[in-house]
């Protein structure tokens, strides 16, 4: 198994001891933590989350055992760039890394879960490209034509279902998480509502104004009554300045369990995300960013940077 060894030294008499932590092991029973509460509170609830993969195994290697433990906490898996890249937009992902990667999603989804895939261009010969390459492994596809996440794009390549009532209903998904091209949050549910995607990946907040119960039963019926599934994104391997859990005094007394900024993404900061205070902000109490999600009528959470262990391992 791949650990990284964590080494905290007190000094105390001449005597010197050592934490072992497992960065993987430690992700996984944040998940299923999270799982666990939200689906005692709503057995409906679906927890996806996004990257990561490698979660599914005991030590990262497929020829190995499957965490059954990890997979039955989730109810599907998200992955962006598998065929189109998000950091070099609309150029072919890295060959090797779609290939290591194939593997482990195909594995999930003969396990009947949901494989939700973003890829990332502009063009329109690349978005179909995409969606072909996804759907003949099975997998569900969206191709972004913008790296914020901040459009809706015509539903192309896939047929809507009448009615979706479960995650493996699901035929096509919206991933937008960045209403900044909306002048209200009226006009962004009415949009919202307006289209035939079977899914969203929408954040729990328009700007700073938190949608509530009246839009999330809005935003669950397609036009023709039908309805949708609704999933909130929510970040846990990353502390965002902009988010209503942040405070501006850590700026200068930086708690223990917050790590640097992230160098592609400004205002985000890296977390230890086994502390005790940072699943206190998650999930657990009244404000808590999950209990929010819950609140509104959210039918799951999309959790993202679930693979920031890998942070943690190099």
């Amino acid at each position: 198994m791949r650990y990284l060894i964590s080494i905290v030294f007190f000094v105390c008499f001449g005597h010197v001891s050592a934490q072992e932590i497992s960065y993987r092991d430690e992700m996984r029973s944040f998940v299923s933590e999270i799982s666990a509460y939200a689906k005692e509170r709503n057995s409906n609830f679906y927890i996806v989350p996004q990257n990561g993969i490698e979660l599914i195994t005991v030590d990262g290697d497929l020829s190995q055992p499957l965490h059954m433990n990890y997979i039955n906490a989730i109810d599907g898996h998200a992955q962006e760039s598998l065929f189109f890249s998000h950091q070099f937009m609309s150029r072919l992902s890295q060959k090797r890394r779609t290939d290591y990667l194939i593997p482990y999603y195909s594995k999930l989804k003969s396990l009947e879960k949901l494989i939700l895939i973003t890829d990332y261009s502009s063009n329109p010969i690349k978005q179909s490209e995409s969606a072909q390459k996804n759907a003949a492994l099975g997998f569900v596809s969206y191709t972004a034509s913008n790296k914020r996440l901040s459009k809706i794009q015509e539903l192309n390549f896939t047929n809507s279902n009448t009615s979706v009532e479960g995650l493996l209903n699901v035929s096509n998904f919206l991933y937008l998480i960045n209403p900044e091209n909306f002048e209200n949050k009226e006009d962004y549910i009415q949009e919202l509502a307006q289209t035939s995607y079977d899914l969203f990946v929408i954040d729990l907040f328009f700007r700073e104004e938190q949608l509530n119960a009246q839009d999330l039963q809005k935003l669950k019926r397609k036009p023709d009554g039908s309805s949708r599934i609704v999933l909130s994104y929510m970040s846990i391997g990353e502390a965002e300045d902009y988010r209503f859990y942040w405070n501006e005094d850590w700026y200068y007394n930086t708690p223990n369990w917050l790590m640097e900024e992230n160098p592609s993404w400004k205002g985000n900061y890296v977390v230890q995300y086994w502390n005790e205070q940072w699943k206190n902000i998650i999930f657990g109490s009244t404000n808590a960013y999950l209990d929010l999600i819950i609140q509104s009528g959210f039918d799951g959470v999309y959790l993202d940077i679930i693979d920031a262990f890998e942070f943690y391992e190099k």
